[in-house]
């Protein structure tokens, strides 16, 4: 659906004014070394399995590809040249080594360019406040739903780390008979469900949450956390816009609204 071409084209732009490193994890089946004729010395292999720093695998254009030095500010990480099983199936281990190497670049912008579909090695990589940047195309109908599917997961996944905050959790266990605990574990079943069979979404529960306890500061806050999501999308290999516009982006955003919520945003 043109996830690699997308983000390094935009590493690059953003790189014209700002250090921007573009790290990829679309690991097993990377196409950056294939967009990128560098010769690369060190690449995730070597973070991971030879004790190297994630700063030392950052590979820069060379003089050829980029003679003017228009994007000096520019550097990559590369994926392995071919199969690793720790870097392809991230143990929790390797997971937490690799957050905190992307935490320790030197940048002001990160592009992660991740692989197709959702799964824990996706979504903890993804950003809390916000999609990331969704690309899809109109060529596949299926296309459609499963990337409303991912915004609707990303949204969840951001206020089931709310919902298992300790003060709430000591909050509602230690009254289990109050009125408000109950809406509580309504909430986090729907969240951990992923929704459910009755049609309603996350503004039926906040409304018919908020009638009852209009001055809770919980529902404040999880109402303002649902109402700032934002969607990040790039609609590719279109025909039309008034084409996209019925047949994609349309079914797209009602999917949202439909299972999620219709107070989100879209960009």
């Amino acid at each position: 659906v043109g996830k690699t071409t997308f983000a390094l084209n935009f590493a690059l732009a953003l790189a014209k004014t700002h250090k921007t490193v573009l790290l990829d994890l679309d690991t097993g089946t990377s196409s950056l070394r294939n967009f990128l004729d560098v010769a690369v010395s060190k690449d995730l292999f070597h973070f991971l399995k030879k004790n190297s720093s994630l700063e030392e695998c950052r590979e820069v254009l060379p003089p050829a590809m980029d003679p003017d030095r228009a994007f000096a500010n520019f550097s990559f990480i590369a994926s392995p040249h071919g199969f690793v099983q720790d870097i392809v199936n991230f143990s929790p281990e390797v997971k937490g080594k690799l957050i905190d190497g992307i935490n320790s670049l030197q940048a002001d912008y990160l592009v992660i360019d991740m692989k197709a579909g959702l799964d824990r090695n996706v979504l903890d990589f993804l950003p809390l406040s916000n999609s990331g940047i969704i690309l899809f195309t109109p060529r596949l109908k299926a296309a459609t739903y499963t990337a409303a599917e991912m915004a609707k997961a990303i949204l969840f996944r951001m206020l089931d780390i709310m919902l298992r905050a300790p003060v709430l959790i000591d909050r509602f266990a230690k009254n289990p008979d109050d009125p408000q605990a109950a809406v509580f574990r309504s909430l986090s079943d729907f969240i951990e469900s992923g929704g459910d069979r009755s049609g309603r979404n996350l503004d039926d529960l906040i409304g018919e949450a908020a009638e009852r306890f209009p001055q809770d500061s919980f529902l404040r806050v999880f109402r303002y956390y649902v109402e700032n999501y934002k969607v990040y999308y790039v609609l590719n290999q279109f025909n039309s816009v008034a084409e996209s516009v019925e047949n994609t982006i349309k079914p797209f955003v009602q999917e949202i609204f439909r299972t999620a919520s219709s107070r989100v945003t879209f960009h």
